[in-house]
């Protein structure tokens, strides 16, 4: 996951599908694709992609969300549920539970994906949240 996210090494996983992208000119072999996705997806204000992976047969996901980074829907259903405090949360804060509430769960992992703070940073984030109950049930 690490260096998907990381780039810098391709690895097809099916040359035919590549090749055909290639001779119609939307495909190369940079390994790139993971990045241009991310960047369309944050043109458009969407939720990252999401990328879950499995051994034992070895597959990976890619989740492609088009889904607001905060849909109005989510932030209506956090501040019934949290009332005035939820005003009072940071940017980050509210993306956690946005994210917990759309997907069921939120990781340091997933918080990653969404901004460059460093993991120590977004654990102490994640249970201030839990220790001060903000948890969409």
């Amino acid at each position: 996951m690490r260096q998907l996210l990381q780039g810098g090494i391709s690895e097809c996983r099916n040359k035919s599908l590549q090749l055909m992208f290639q001779m119609i000119g939307g495909g190369e072999k940079a390994g790139s694709g993971i990045d241009k996705i991310r960047q369309g997806w944050a043109s458009q204000h969407w939720r990252f992609p999401a990328i879950r992976e499995q051994t034992q047969p070895d597959r990976v996901w890619l989740v492609l969300p088009i889904v607001s980074m905060l849909p109005g829907q989510s932030l209506e259903k956090l501040r019934e549920l949290f009332g005035t405090p939820f005003d009072g949360l940071n940017q980050e804060e509210v993306q956690a539970l946005v994210t917990a509430e759309l997907e069921g769960e939120v990781s340091n992992r997933r918080m990653k994906e969404f901004c460059d703070r460093h993991p120590s940073d977004l654990t102490k984030m994640l249970q201030g949240l839990v220790r001060r109950h903000f948890y969409p049930q």
